[in-house]
């Protein structure tokens, strides 16, 4: 009887153990997201918080294939054959190639497909760019991936009047709207 008991008490302890165990990550990462919540003084309530400043942050807690991602520079794109800038967005427009590529690391915060069956995929970068792609045809990835800059995102939209694959970026930070063409020449 009293070998039963022992066994049973051996069984509960090691339960025990292993809850102890998962209390103790959560406790943790608790206590870790409140620090980070109090002691930068940068995040403000009033607007959302950008993802990308937590993960830069807390890159320890992330798996290794994400730890050196996030201090890239822009992504110098080759693959769009004509590029005009007029009234805040970036039109560009291929011949040949129809995918669309990210420009810069980021992840992907708001994906939205508009009346024409086209989407619009808004990528944050960890300084609080937001680079929205629209008029993609296809999309590939989910929202709040990690993306590093030359990912294919999905492909563009081919008009036939001109044949050509078009889509639009438009670059924006704290309301102000920049060319892509500035954004190169700011990086160099």
């Amino acid at each position: 009887m009293k070998k039963h008991q022992n066994n049973n008490k051996k069984t509960n302890k090691k339960k025990l153990r292993i809850i102890d165990k998962i209390f103790y990550k959560i406790f943790l990462s608790t206590l870790v997201l409140i620090g980070l919540l109090v002691f930068d003084e940068s995040i403000n309530f009033n607007k959302n918080i950008n993802i990308t400043k937590f993960i830069s942050i807390s890159s320890f807690l992330l798996p290794k294939e994400y730890n050196n991602l996030i201090d890239k520079e822009v992504y110098q794109n080759s693959d769009f054959d004509n590029l005009i800038y007029s009234n805040n967005i970036n039109q560009i427009t291929n011949y040949s190639f129809n995918g669309v590529t990210s420009l810069t690391d980021g992840v992907i915060v708001k994906i939205k497909k508009n009346e024409n069956e086209l989407y619009e995929v808004y990528v944050q970068t960890i300084d609080d760019y937001v680079y929205c792609y629209s008029n993609l045809r296809s999309f590939d990835k989910g929202i709040y991936s990690f993306i590093k800059s030359g990912t294919i995102l999905g492909s563009s939209y081919f008009d036939n009047e001109r044949k050509c694959y078009n889509y639009e970026i438009i670059i924006s930070k704290n309301k102000e709207f920049f060319a892509l063409y500035d954004m190169y020449e700011n990086k160099n």
